[in-house]
């Protein structure tokens, strides 16, 4: 892995770190956390499909 994929793939899980507390909490929906793995994902150049995603729940 280089360095720029391990800093995008660092900042994609402490943002989905937060995302997931939010669901959590009843913040956000299912859907809404979905939604925002998909758009965190790809502002980090990652599939929101990748082996580095988070799982919900």
């Amino acid at each position: 892995m280089t360095k720029e994929l391990y800093d995008k793939v660092v900042a994609y899980r402490i943002s989905m770190s937060v995302i997931k507390n939010m669901l959590k909490s009843n913040i956000i929906t299912a859907q809404e956390y979905s939604e925002i793995d998909t758009i965190i994902a790809r502002e980090n150049g990652l599939s929101s499909c990748s082996i580095f995603g988070e799982m919900s729940g």
